[in-house]
């Protein structure tokens, strides 16, 4: 990044305007093709109706010497009742590559239909997506998908000392790959248990699939989640997934497990420890094999000295890679826009140097480290 800006306004009683504009440095290695600077701008205008209605007119872009991508659409949201919202949003984009003289073009568009009520919750959707959709300055998934999903969960208050609510859940969801001319599917079933007492217990079945490589791959498993308010200060998650996973690599079918568990301790209001752990692993079906076993160890903590003064510290370690890594942050904001933010990291491997190549060890090396000073100011007209 080299230049940030950002404009917000108002225009007459409903409507707002907010604009943002960054010029980024292109990598070195990158700029014989593409030029030197990469421009983002960001537009938007919304015009807001009665309750929480609104409709939106968005545009933005990644301009290069050479290249562009160029987005512009709209979204709205329509309340009809008390629980009934109507959502809708499309987009055109238009690409042109260094390496290609032509432009292409994509777009998308979706909708979907909520109704969310004390005993009874429906959702239904759509969403298209064409092979040529870009947008750059974002983040997308997949695109030449065409889905359609849909939602109920009624839910129950019995009269009793243990529980608070129960809800059923019932998930679908059919999208064609356009790409290859596949289907895959997601359908779901799922009980929700709120105990009093700040408790709650999750188990869900599903049957899916996914469309990769021209190929169909199974997803399907159980999955089953507990949270709880252990005491005032004390809050724990605990998750455990059993699924049929893929192998993208190869591509090859497998299963898989996924354990992560959290803990957070508060034992004042000033001050928080968060302790989280994840573990995965993939087996191929082809010979049962074990293929790999993925372990992260986080913790952080994070202490507020006053009203403008903040300092948190993140250590993680992955098994995997063999890697530590530490960050600190101190920030001080005196009111929103206005702050300044102090930061450090460092990372480690298990390695050393034997005078010629570096070698496994069981100590830690220190790799990288890195230090950062932010400061913005808010003023206003």
């Amino acid at each position: 990044p080299m230049l940030g800006m950002k404009l917000t306004g108002k225009v007459g009683e409903n409507s707002t305007v907010a604009a943002l504009y960054s010029v980024d440095n292109v990598i070195e290695s990158d700029r014989a093709t593409l030029g030197r600077y990469t421009h983002i701008p960001i537009l938007r205008y919304k015009h807001s109706l009665s309750d929480d209605s609104y409709f939106r007119l968005m545009y933005s872009g990644r301009e290069l010497e050479h290249s562009n991508n160029r987005v512009v659409g709209f979204d709205e949201q329509y309340r009809i009742s008390k629980s009934g919202v109507i959502e809708s949003n499309g987009f055109i984009s238009t690409a042109k590559d260094v390496s290609s003289p032509t432009t292409s073009n994509g777009n998308t568009f979706g909708g979907r239909f909520s109704n969310i009520s004390r005993n009874l919750d429906y959702i239904f959707g759509f969403r298209n997506v064409s092979e040529d959709f870009r947008a750059e300055m974002g983040y997308i998934t997949r695109t030449g998908l065409l889905n359609f999903n849909g939602l109920v969960r009624p839910k129950f208050y019995p009269n009793s000392s243990l529980f608070q609510r129960i809800d059923l859940e019932f998930v679908t969801g059919q999208t064609k790959d356009k790409f290859y001319n596949l289907w895959e599917t997601t359908n779901d079933f799922a009980l929700n248990f709120y105990f009093n007492g700040s408790w709650f217990f999750r188990t869900r079945m599903n049957y899916s699939t996914e469309v990769f490589a021209n190929h169909v791959f199974q997803t399907s498993g159980i999955h089953s989640q507990i949270k709880a308010q252990v005491t005032k200060e004390i809050y724990a998650t605990v998750l455990y997934r059993s699924i049929k996973s893929i192998f993208y690599s190869t591509p090859e079918q497998g299963k898989g497990n996924v354990f992560v568990a959290s803990l957070a301790f508060e034992p004042r209001g000033n001050f928080q420890a968060e302790g989280l752990f994840t573990y995965n692993d993939f087996y191929r079906d082809s010979d049962n094999s074990k293929l790999y076993e993925y372990t992260i160890s986080r913790i952080k903590l994070t202490y507020q000295l006053n009203q403008y003064v903040f300092f948190r510290t993140i250590e993680e370690y992955n098994n995997y890679r063999k890697q530590f890594t530490t960050d600190f942050l101190a920030s001080f904001v005196y009111v929103p826009g206005t702050a300044v933010f102090l930061g450090y990291g460092s990372v480690f491997n298990q390695l050393h140097w034997n005078g010629s190549k570096f070698e496994e060890s069981n100590n830690f090396l220190e790799m990288k480290r890195g230090l950062f000073l932010k400061m913005s100011y808010l003023w206003r007209t």
